[in-house]
Formats: structure tokens, sequence, C-alpha cells
């Protein structure tokens, strides 16, 4: 008997929580064709989360008009990390192109990014990264500069690529650029031996394939700007035209943005939110996020629970909405007993 009471008491416990269930993380990807024909470059933002330019540039790139050739932009290959501002949320993204474990968290995302690349067939793959200090003054430093695994790699001479855009960018920057290589094929360091980063990837599947890095040392915009010319300058090297110039982008990235609406169904109810609330709900409702609306990037996150997780069980949750990593606003989900009496002050609001 008393086995049964406790087996009841757990499964009331059980069902007394809240059930929330969110929308999957998205994979976005922009591709943009112009009238002329000409090269093909892949952009890819976001593999560590914590390097904002790379991700807020390759964005600004999505609102591009090419004229000449053809684009595609992957903004955010790695938006778990980009969420939680980590350099990798399961560990590095860019540490698993060359095999990993059927039960790894991130090899959905790594098979969606390797087969987007293989699908255009790029001739040019361009990786946007961010680095601290600057590479021109320390050997040990990544930041500002264009990085490559060899001078050449079968056909394609990388360095007098890289060499290109650095000479040219440097006649418009403060912060100059220098050119490193990883030697990563002819003097490999083991980390090399054991996986293969995106760059290598690409060249194996003879991508051109480069990664450009801009210095953590510098404020947020100036980093964005130190992308953005380095990849006009690529652009100029093998021919691509687009609209409007980098320097129009930049102006855009100072542009306020709007903020996100989320559209919960909570029951039978809906609701939209766009504001700090809070939320009162009996025990065991169901709470489902049906949609985020909102500047790109735009995205909601629970509070002490397992960003993997679309479908959980908890009893008070507070979700963070976010445009990117920054928290616009929250939303607090608080479990009440029905029998309870409520008061309905300032945001709060009870949903039967």
């Amino acid at each position: 008997m008393r086995v049964v009471v406790v087996f009841f008491l757990f499964v009331s416990f059980l069902f007394a929580k809240i059930h929330i269930t969110l929308p999957e993380k998205p994979f976005d990807v922009y591709y943009k064709k112009g009238k002329l024909d000409g090269p093909k470059i892949l952009i890819v933002g976001g593999i560590h989360g914590d390097e904002i330019a790379g991700y807020k540039s390759a964005d600004l790139l999505a609102d591009v008009e090419v004229l000449k050739g053809e684009l595609l932009i992957i903004p955010r290959a790695n938006f778990l990390a980009i969420l939680n501002n980590s350099r990798g949320y399961n560990g590095d993204l860019n540490r698993k192109f060359k095999k990993i474990k059927s039960n790894d968290k991130d090899k959905k995302r790594v098979e969606a990014i390797k087969s987007t690349i293989l699908n255009f067939k790029p001739d040019v793959l361009i990786s946007l990264h961010e680095g601290y200090g600057f590479a021109k003054n320390s050997k040990r430093a990544w930041g500002n500069s264009i990085v490559i695994d060899e001078k050449k790699f079968a056909n394609f001479d990388l360095l007098k690529t890289a060499n290109f855009v650095k000479n040219s960018v440097n006649r418009d920057l403060k912060y100059k650029i220098s050119v490193k290589n990883t030697t990563t094929f002819s003097n490999p360091r083991k980390i090399n031996l054991e996986t293969f980063m995106l760059t290598d990837w690409g060249l194996r599947q003879n991508i051109k394939s480069f990664a450009i890095e801009s210095s953590k040392n510098m404020e947020l915009k100036e980093r964005v700007k130190t992308h953005l010319l380095m990849l006009e300058n690529f652009f100029n090297y093998y021919g691509l035209k687009i609209k409007p110039s980098m320097e129009e982008l930049l102006e855009r990235f100072s542009q306020k943005q709007k903020t996100p609406t989320i559209v919960m169904k909570i029951n039978n109810k809906v609701l939209k939110v766009n504001q700090e609330k809070t939320l009162l709900v009996e025990e065991g409702s169901k709470v489902e996020v049906l949609d985020v609306r909102g500047p790109r990037g735009s995205f909601i996150v629970p509070r002490g629970v397992d960003l993997n997780w679309k479908s959980f069980r908890f009893r008070n949750v507070a979700f963070d909405v976010k445009i990117d990593s920054k928290r616009v606003f929250t939303i607090r989900v608080k479990e009440v007993n029905r029998y309870a009496t409520h008061h309905k002050t300032g945001t709060n609001k009870k949903l039967n």
C-alpha cells in the first residue's frame, strides 16, 4: 500500500509540472545570385558563438544584392553557442569536421553545414572569426589576420590571395592585419592530425578556403568594419559584385533593432508577448512557443535548462528573449495551485 501511495505522489509531482515545448532552432541560409555570371563565394559566420563580429558581419550580407556571381551566407552556423555566448555549447564545433560521433548533439548541425557547402560547390569559402591581440605584433595572437592552411595547396595559391587582401585592406585600417600560415598539411600540429577544421576540410573538398579574424581588443563596430573590408577585397579579387557598399552595410549595423515578439500557446489560449512579463499558470499546464518573430537571430532561451532540449517539464521557468546573445526582455512562467487566490498586479497575469 505504501509503495502505491509513494508511486501516486511521484506521478502527481511529475505531471503537476509545466510541460514546455520550444521551436526548432533555425539554421538560416541566404542565397544571392547576380544577373551576370561570376564566382561562387560562401561565407560562414558564428562557428564560434562568442565571436560576435563574425556572425554580425555575415548577417549584414544577407541583405545585399549580388550583381555578378553567386553568394551564399550561413550567418549563424552554431546558433546554440551564439545564444549562450560561448565558443561551443556542445564542444568546439570547428573541431568536428573530420569525424563526429553519432550521439554528438552537434551532429545534425555539422552535417547541415557540410551538405550546404557541397551542394553549393563554391569556388571560395571564407570562415569569419575573432581572436585576441594583433597577429601583426605577436606570433601567438590571432586577431586581425587572414589565416591560411598552407602557402599553396593543390593548385590554390592561398598566400597570393591573402597578401592581396592584406595589402588592400591595410590602406584603410588603423589596426593592420597580417597573414598567418598554420601549415596544417606540411607541418601539422597534433590537433590537425586528430580533427579537421572547416577550412582544411574545405580544402580537402577542392574548395579554396580562408579564415579571417578581427581582434577582440577593438570595439565591436571596428571589428565588424575589419571583417567587411576584408570581405570586400576578397570579393574584388575574385570578381564578385554586390550592392550596397560595405560602408553602407556598416551604417546599418548601428541601427536600432525591433523588439522580438513571442507567440505562445498556453493550454488553449494563444498570446503574444513583446515585453517583460510574468505569467501565472495552473499546475500541469502546457506551454508551447509557437513562433519567435523579430530581427534575425531572435530566439527564446530558458534559464537553467539544457539548451539542446526542445521539450521538458519544469515548475517555474524564466525565458530570456534574445537577439543573438543579447537579452532583450524576460518572460517568467510560474506554476500556481489552481485553488489559490492570485492578485493581478503589474505585468502579472493568470491564465486558466
